[in-house]
């Protein structure tokens, strides 16, 4: 009996000395190595270039809201509010003792302050949605009403979750906010140090009014090459990365059992956008047939091995609850796109296998990020199908930035623009209703977001109506419409939605999966618990309800490959505590057997 205890404690023993490489819980850490793709501003949010620079934003500047891990519309600087349906005024009041990063009170002059500088100088992920309010009135320090011209179904997610809170005594003295490199807000974390094109580090903000930050210091080292920051992550040189993993690698980590793998639905969309004010992409006929001429199965399939949702020229993820079944997506037909182009009396006449239009060659260029391997390999196959239809396809392959400025100068739509085609990807404001006014409308002050500068009567007027609807069931059904109009007129084409799938150290185990966007958000920082809660009766009843959308707009991440996962299913990450109980268990019941066996013995 004794040689048997001796035994269970040496294999209790054993079992324990693995506690320190499995999962180390929610509790805090010193530091955190997290790699970046690109350099990202100076980080307020004026300055940031891409998607992963807006989530952190939000780790420095509080916004009024936040959308939790589901994807709802949750107070975070609002500590109660209420909206009167008859006026179209929000009230809001705001915690007590939120500071800035110098010190400073944040107030309701602040939150005035900072939408009507966002009115005054336009930044395209806020502003129009801002627009919508006419009048700010502060109430007392804490309170303050907002009056909107009209009715906003989103306005709580669009711009109150989006827009961070400016300190009025820094942005007051602001004269170009696209060039300001102050990085001063009130939220968990603060910028202590950047190095041009190296790294930033972001401490913990000791006075954070909202629980209890989990990690001292972030070190955010930039990483520009996917298969480099999956290695520094292989060697333990980074816990995590603010991008998802390539198709490719994904067991790799997941056999090792040395990480934790958070995974969960992947909104993004990749896609190719066509220039409409450019002939002959301003004919619908001819977008037509260069739909008709891409095997979006095969690109999943292929650049994706199969981790991927097969795109919609709806701009809407087959998950949503207004998502329509019945629209009839271009499936591929190369004789029929041939059969479309030679209707439209674009042929071959020379023999050189590429159709003409006027006497030109149908021979064209797409741009695509440089860095972006997927995008690359999809722009290739393309290419290669296009040939099949007599259409000429250069790749040009060029830095992401100088992509961004020939197609999307300033964050903004334009017309006259020099592109023919652009690989392009926006994050998860293609999931959301209250987006597509400005995805889509011709009008490009509203449509800032219009990148291929698309014009269509039809969709003006049902964008316009999604974006003012406030009754959730009527908003489908106008999303439904929609969804025809688009497929209908073929303004660009979505390639696929690639799930999205993490691999970070055990070291720490605080992350928090938002759905559709990833692991970069204020959950994942903080100490389980010490948040402040929502309260008990908060008045969203009042008020239009939020939609259940993810909310991002800038072109997504470069590394663009994950796994396979149901769209709407539970995020999820290994599990090392199963490891450890089921040995413990077994321990137990060999020793209750060779207990029972004494007994008898007796």
């Amino acid at each position: 009996m004794k040689k048997l205890l001796c035994a269970l404690f040496v294999c209790i023993l054993v079992v324990s000395m693995t506690l320190p490489a499995m999962a180390a819980g929610n509790t805090p850490v010193d530091q955190l190595n997290i790699a970046l793709n690109k350099q990202e501003g100076f980080l307020n949010p004026y300055t940031y270039s891409s998607e992963t620079g807006y989530q952190i934003t939000h780790l420095i500047y509080d916004s009024l809201f936040i959308l939790d891990e589901n994807l709802n519309v949750t107070p975070w600087l609002v500590e109660d509010y209420s909206y009167d349906a008859d006026t179209l005024t929000y009230t809001f009041k705001l915690h007590d003792g939120v500071l800035f990063h110098d010190g400073e009170k944040l107030t309701a002059d602040d939150v005035k302050f900072t939408f009507e500088f966002l009115q005054a100088h336009p930044k395209s992920r806020f502003s129009q949605p801002a627009a919508v309010i006419s009048e700010i009135t502060v109430v007392d320090e804490l309170t303050l009403t907002m009056k909107l011209s009209e009715a906003s179904a989103d306005f709580l997610d669009k711009p109150l979750c989006e827009m961070g809170i400016l300190p009025e005594h820094i942005w007051s003295q602001v004269e170009d906010p696209d060039a300001c490199n102050n990085a001063v807000g009130s939220g968990m974390f603060q910028v202590t140090e950047m190095v041009d094109g190296e790294y930033y580090i972001l401490e913990k903000n000791e006075n954070f009014w909202n629980g209890t930050v989990a990690v001292d210091m972030l070190y955010m080292p930039i990483i520009a090459d996917a298969s480099t920051r999956q290695t520094a992550l292989l060697t333990g040189e980074l816990d995590a990365a603010t991008s998802n993993l390539s198709a490719e690698v994904i067991e790799e980590f997941v056999s090792s059992g040395r990480f934790n793998i958070y995974q969960g639905a992947g909104f993004p969309s990749t896609m190719m956008y066509f220039n409409c004010e450019r002939a002959p992409f301003d004919n619908a006929e001819f977008r037509h047939a260069l739909s008709l001429a891409i095997d979006r199965q095969d690109i999943v399939d292929t650049v994706m091995l199969g981790y991927a949702t097969p795109g919609t020229n709806s701009h809407v993820h087959p998950a949503k609850s207004y998502y329509d079944a019945t629209v009839e997506e271009p499936a591929f037909d190369l004789d029929a796109a041939n059969a479309i182009l030679d209707e439209l009396g674009y042929l071959d006449t020379n023999g050189d296998g590429l159709r003409e239009m006027d006497g030109e060659a149908l021979d064209f260029t797409i741009y695509v990020y440089a860095n972006n391997t997927a995008r690359i390999r999809i722009a290739e196959l393309v290419k290669a199908w296009y040939q099949e239809i007599g259409v000429g396809i250069t790749i040009s392959a060029l830095d992401m930035d100088t992509v961004d400025n020939i197609v999307w100068p300033g964050y903004m739509s334009a017309h006259d623009l020099d592109f023919d085609m652009v690989m392009w990807g926006w994050g998860a404001s293609t999931m959301s209703a209250s987006y597509v006014n400005r995805l889509w409308n011709s009008d490009l002050e509203i449509g800032t977001s219009n990148v291929g500068a698309f014009a269509s009567d039809e969709v003006d007027a049902l964008v316009t109506a999604v974006s003012a609807e406030t009754d959730a069931a009527a908003r489908d059904e106008l999303m439904k419409d929609l969804q025809a109009a688009l497929v209908a007129n073929y303004p660009a084409y979505v390639f696929y939605y690639a799930d999205l799938v993490y691999a970070t150290s055990q070291k720490y185990d605080g992350w928090v999966f938002q759905n559709g966007a990833g692991i970069m958000h204020v959950k994942s920082f903080l100490l389980s618990d010490t948040a402040a809660a929502a309260p008990e009766e908060a008045p969203q009843e009042e008020a239009p309800a939020p939609d259940e959308s993810a909310k991002t707009e800038t072109p997504a991440p470069a590394a663009e490959t994950a796994p396979e996962a149901p769209a709407e299913k539970e995020s999820s990450h290994s599990n090392t505590w199963v490891a450890l109980l089921i040995p413990v268990a077994i321990i137990v019941v060999i020793a209750a057997v060779v207990l029972l066996k004494n007994k008898r013995k007796k």
